[in-house]
């Protein structure tokens, strides 16, 4: 229970197994980052709050 499965056997189980929904122009993504709070990112203090932002974004696009 607390040991993974590597890298390559997660691929090959997704390739199995690929995501199939009623709708094919449903994805799950995450939500982008609009105009608004892009600003309000920039207007704060903490300069790196954008930065990881776009990075936390990023890595859940990837995945």
């Amino acid at each position: 229970m607390t040991n993974g499965i590597s890298t390559e056997a997660s691929k090959a189980i997704s390739k199995e197994f690929p995501l199939e929904y009623v709708d094919p122009e449903f994805a799950i993504k995450p939500p982008i980052l609009d105009g608004w709070i892009g600003q309000r990112a920039k207007l704060r203090p903490d300069k790196g709050l954008l930065k990881t932002i776009n990075a936390t974004e990023d890595s859940l696009i990837k995945a």
